[in-house]
């Protein structure tokens, strides 16, 4: 996708256009120059300057982040640190390897991903040896740091933006999933659903899904990966996690970011806080969802 193709690009062009707002774009439209009441304002990104700098980089670093929640009291899924050999300097001769391997004979099974990324990008599930092998040297290929984490068995997963202390959005990121019928193959099932074969599950294409039984085509829930927004409409449940993530927003000192929150085994634990809020595959959604992000992007700026 071109940068001048995101959505954020579209919403930010209609925002400056529509209140007469001078607008300047840099890097391809990767740096956004808004001048409102005579100063420049700076979107970068997927960021945007209503976060101190410290708190933006302990949200980015998802390691550094559970630490800060979890000694604060916080819920969250707890992410353990590594860097890459190369910085032997950091790391010691020691080496991290037998760390490693001591959180996947606890865990049973890992994720294992990159500490500083985003969209469901190089991360990789082990519940061996081979696979912890095989998911950190391809994380360190490219990535100077990773972290592993429990892997959990993931009820639902939520979304919850929030800014200035309100929660502004509040949604539920579906799995592309099918419905067995006792008679059709798993593989013929997700063709007629979705019309692709191409899924992240032990299932075997060839298998025959007995009447009823739901399988999800995937075990992350980003957008990126096919997973859909669904807007919680139920009250009580749209509180709880507005709440929720409310309080982990304030222990990191953030005001304008994305927290996910999971439900496991029947209690909600902080997934992550993105300081960069992407509203990307939820605006191109539908024309509500579109302006949904508009509405919040022109509150982040101060417009309305």
């Amino acid at each position: 996708m071109q940068n001048s193709d995101r959505q954020i690009v579209k919403i930010i062009k209609e925002i400056c256009t529509e209140n007469h707002i001078p607008l300047k774009l840099f890097s391809y439209d990767w740096i956004m120059q808004l001048t409102i009441g005579g100063k420049n304002v700076y979107v970068y990104g997927y960021q945007f300057q209503n976060n101190n700098a410290a708190s933006g980089l302990i949200c980015g670093d998802k390691s550094a982040l559970s630490d800060v929640l979890i000694e604060n009291g916080i819920n969250a899924v707890k992410h353990h640190f590594f860097m890459a050999p190369t910085n032997i300097n950091y790391v010691g001769t020691d080496g991290s390897w037998e760390k490693m391997t001591k959180l996947l004979r606890e865990y049973g099974t890992v994720v294992c991903k990159d500490n500083e990324g985003t969209g469901g990008n190089n991360v990789f599930k082990a519940s061996s040896q081979y696979e912890l092998e095989s998911a950190v040297n391809a994380v360190f290929k490219s990535r100077r740091s990773l972290s592993i984490c429990k892997y959990y068995e993931i009820e639902d997963e939520y979304r919850v933006i929030v800014l200035n202390g309100r929660a502004e959005l509040v949604y539920r990121k579906e799995i592309p999933f099918v419905t067995g019928d006792g008679v059709k193959k798993f593989e013929d099932l997700c063709y007629e659903k979705y019309g692709l074969a191409k899924v992240e599950t032990d299932v075997c294409f060839d298998d025959v899904i007995p009447k009823g039984a739901v399988i999800k085509l995937n075990w992350k829930h980003n957008l990126d990966k096919g997973a859909s927004a669904k807007i919680v409409a139920d009250a009580a449940l749209k509180s709880y996690l507005s709440d929720f993530a409310l309080a982990a927003a304030s222990v990191a000192n953030i005001s304008f970011a994305s927290v996910d929150i999971i439900k496991t085994g029947g209690e909600y634990k902080i997934l992550e806080i993105n300081s960069g809020v992407m509203m990307e595959n939820f605006a191109k959604a539908s024309d509500e969802n579109y302006l949904i992000a508009k509405t919040i992007y022109k509150k982040t700026l101060g417009i309305l």
